[in-house]
């Protein structure tokens, strides 16, 4: 026989208003009971529902994710609804998307930047007025987890004495990390911080905390009794085999890390350096977490700013070129080069690389204005880049640039491959008067590759299909103008080349840009 349990004094899960005492949060709530009822559309209840949640499950909404949900097709020109909170996200590079935001919240800085951008903040009232039945909405909500991921985590320590940042990685799932001794994943979001100190007093834990420690850690393996030998300094000059043993040190170092072996030379000149002051050495210390802070606040940020305070009195060229990173995103890569009167030479520098949505022309030019930080364009002498219709089009990076920003840039062609590609595409689109004069070139490069009848044939299909391609006026002119250069007007090209050569050294501060 069963047990009738009294129910009187469990918790009511079910909320029909919200805890909080905000007065202008339960007139909101007051407006939206009265659309839901008297409207009876979807859109008014789910807010009505959102508005009664608690913040641990009204999870904030960054502003990168707005950003990803506004891009897609279709969304432009809808309203974004968050009923929570609307974060910056310095992660997020480039200007925002004008929008239309309603949120319960805005910090200050994602205000600013919408605001920025020509967008508008509404409130839910205002929200009601316009759009009382939800049309032309979008509804955006985080994932939200009961414990948060909070960086200052990583510094903390575990019940085995290892830092969490030693095996912890942060990864793109709410609630969720991944342990990199154990190849697992560790959910946080119910127990918080508790969940880390106990996996780590998990028996697979231990045994492989265990197993790394003793055979990756180079140090207690250079400090042990059995190589002070191998490693001791002395005025004498070392034998074949001390030697031998010390660069085996060194490849085990770099095999033990997965590092390239390019940079055993810079490693070795590196341990010198640090051996002329065993105390400091002795006291340095670094951890992953460290090293990464100080490079990206501490030495990137002032070889940025030497660069643009260079910059901004010296003559420079850019080079751009769009690339993929490993996780699969679109970057745009940014290098300068110019003459440094410190090495007395010219020097190539990373100058940024932008995260792209997508690598069109628009884009592109944004990406490059956003980069200006008060550098005078009138000292850009040269643009590389490839010769795609997005960089050198009619109206690619390189016309806009020319025209709005340096019309001082003179006409330099791209590189040796590009300008390879442009004189056969060149030969291809001649004209029938010009037919003639090229015919004999054309016959020697065949006789001198001995190329047989099958051959010239499938030549002709490629200029065939290369023929059917539509080029503008200005990209039949420049080819031409290449074309002339190399064929027609051989002997001036190289009287040219001849006296650039001869002038180079004099002219080294400026040639060497182009």
């Amino acid at each position: 026989m069963g047990i009738d349990i009294c129910h009187k004094y469990d918790r009511k899960v079910v909320r029909r208003a919200p805890k909080s005492q905000d007065i202008y949060l339960r007139l909101i709530v007051k407006l939206y009971r009265f659309l839901a009822r008297r409207s009876g559309c979807k859109f008014n209840k789910i807010v009505l529902k959102r508005l009664f949640m608690s913040r641990i499950n009204r999870a904030p909404v960054s502003l990168t994710k707005l950003v990803k949900y506004m891009k897609k097709p279709g969304n432009e020109n809808k309203v974004a609804v968050t009923v929570g909170t609307i974060t910056d996200d310095i992660r997020l590079i480039g200007d925002v998307p004008k929008m239309t935001l309603c949120a319960l919240r805005v910090t200050e800085r994602a205000r600013a930047r919408i605001l920025k951008a020509g967008g508008e903040i509404i409130t839910f009232d205002q929200l009601a007025v316009r759009h009382p039945r939800g049309k032309n909405t979008l509804l955006i909500q985080e994932e939200g987890v009961r414990n948060a991921f909070r960086w200052n985590w990583i510094e903390r320590r575990d019940g085995n004495g290892d830092t969490i940042g030693t095996w912890c990685k942060k990864i793109n799932v709410a609630g969720q990390a991944y342990c990199a001794f154990c190849n697992s994943l560790l959910k946080y979001g119910g127990e918080g911080f508790k969940a880390f100190t106990n996996h780590s007093k998990t028996v697979t834990h231990i045994k492989y905390s265990k197993c790394i420690r003793h055979s990756m850690t180079l140090s207690n393996y250079a400090n042990s009794k059995n190589t002070d030998d191998l490693l001791e300094t002395d005025a004498w000059p070392l034998d074949i085999v001390t030697r031998k043993a010390r660069q085996e040190v060194l490849i085990t170092f770099i095999a033990e890390n997965s590092l390239s072996f390019n940079v055993a030379p810079n490693l070795i000149e590196l341990c010198k350096q640090l051996s002329r002051d065993q105390a400091a050495l002795n006291s340095l210390e670094m951890s992953r977490t460290t090293a990464c802070y100080k490079m990206k606040y501490g030495l990137a940020k002032t070889i940025k700013e030497n660069i643009i305070k260079t910059l901004k009195k010296t003559p420079f060229s850019l080079n751009l070129d769009e690339s993929t990173s490993n996780a699969q995103e679109s970057l745009l890569a940014i290098l300068v080069q110019f003459y440094d009167n410190n090495q007395n030479e010219v020097v190539v520098h990373h100058f940024a690389s932008l995260k792209m949505e997508s690598c069109n022309l628009e884009a592109v030019f944004k990406a490059v204005n956003t980069i200006e930080d008060n550098i005078p364009w009138a000292n850009l002498i040269g643009v590389l880049m490839d010769s795609c219709n997005t960089m050198r089009g009619k109206k690619g990076v390189e016309t806009r640039l020319g025209s709005n920003k340096a019309p001082h840039l003179l006409d330099i062609d791209g590189d040796t491959c590009h300008t390879a590609n442009n004189c056969k595409k060149k030969i291809c689109f001649l004209d029938k008067t010009d037919k003639g004069d090229y015919f004999s070139y054309v016959e020697t490069i065949y006789n001198k590759r001995n190329i047989s009848a099958a051959q010239k044939k499938i030549v002709e299909g490629v200029y065939s299909c290369l023929h059917s391609e539509q080029l503008t006026k200005d990209a039949l002119a420049r080819k031409k103008r290449i074309l002339n250069g190399l064929f027609v007007m051989q002997n001036k090209t190289l009287l040219h080349m001849a006296l650039y050569s001869a002038v180079l050294p004099e002219f080294n501060t400026y040639i060497k840009l182009f």
